[in-house]
């Protein structure tokens, strides 16, 4: 485990002990723990879902769960390239189910999930050129 997700881990667990209590905390290992199972081994390879499609044939081999978009320039060879990772849209998710006193269990399970995301060595790459 690297430093980046212990102390992402640590402090969202303080704050969700501090905030939701024990349901908080249920929520976050439920959450990480989901991720890691369903989530790719490591950066550049299938997720768990993806592969078992792809074993079935029910996706083509050339085919990606990933959230990846790419952004061709008018006239131009050059593209940009956006990858939305699951702690991104988790992220996102969390902060609005929050605010929502009947959603704070979901915005727990969501912050767990977030931070089983950083474990990737790409975590950070969200927009490059190609």
């Amino acid at each position: 485990m690297n430093y980046r997700v212990f102390i992402a881990g640590f402090v969202s667990i303080v704050w969700l002990i501090h905030v939701m209590g024990d349901i908080g905390i249920i929520g976050w290992v439920i959450g990480y723990i989901t991720c890691l199972k369903l989530s790719a081994p490591s950066t550049g390879q299938p997720n768990f879902i993806e592969a078992w499609l792809r074993e079935n044939h029910i996706i083509p081999q050339t085919f990606t769960t990933s959230l990846r978009l790419k952004l061709q320039f008018y006239k131009s060879s050059s593209h940009i390239c956006i990858h939305i990772h699951h702690w991104i849209y988790l992220f996102i998710l969390a902060l609005s189910a929050y605010v929502n006193v009947h959603m704070q269990f979901l915005s727990a399970v969501a912050i767990g999930g977030s931070i089983q995301g950083l474990i990737y060595d790409d975590w950070y790459r969200v927009l490059w050129f190609e």
